[in-house]
């Protein structure tokens, strides 16, 4: 007994093609989803560094050879 006896090669073709190109649409849409999540994310992170407390300045320069003397005093 077969339930598709009725259906020709070209709507089975057709069928198939239709189903391919849902697929497509779908993937594409969910592509697109990721892409403006990925977007929201970022424009957070932007906002959120907007909002960052200001260190204040130095008060006395820390000298000419403060790297240099705090790698000699790493190191010994």
């Amino acid at each position: 007994m077969h339930v598709f006896a009725d259906a020709s090669g070209g709507n089975v073709g057709l069928a198939i093609s239709q189903s391919l190109i849902l697929n497509g649409m779908l993937q594409h849409g969910m592509r697109l989803t990721a892409e403006v999540v990925n977007q929201m994310t970022s424009v957070e992170r932007v906002l959120e560094y907007t909002k960052i407390v200001k260190e204040r300045d130095l008060e006395t320069h820390p000298g000419k050879y403060f790297v240099f003397s705090s790698l000699l005093t790493r190191w010994t």
